[in-house]
């Protein structure tokens, strides 16, 4: 009879610090999958959408 092997565990993610410059973040989401943060539970969705859709908005009337 086999034996059942253990599960491997996946690495330990290392956040960026709290004083972190914007490379460094560039650097750590280039490095990190998003949906994999989101199942860790590093990152989520945020709900509210009034900050995105007013970037949006700013962005698209820039061109004209």
């Amino acid at each position: 009879m086999k034996e059942a092997r253990p599960k491997k565990k996946t690495a330990a993610i290392q956040l960026p610090l709290i004083s972190a410059s914007y490379a460094e973040l560039a650097d750590f989401f280039d490095r990190h999958d998003g949906l994999d943060l989101l199942d860790r539970g590093i990152t989520e969705i945020d709900p509210d959408r009034a900050d995105l859709d007013r970037m949006l908005l700013e962005y698209s009337t820039a061109w004209y």
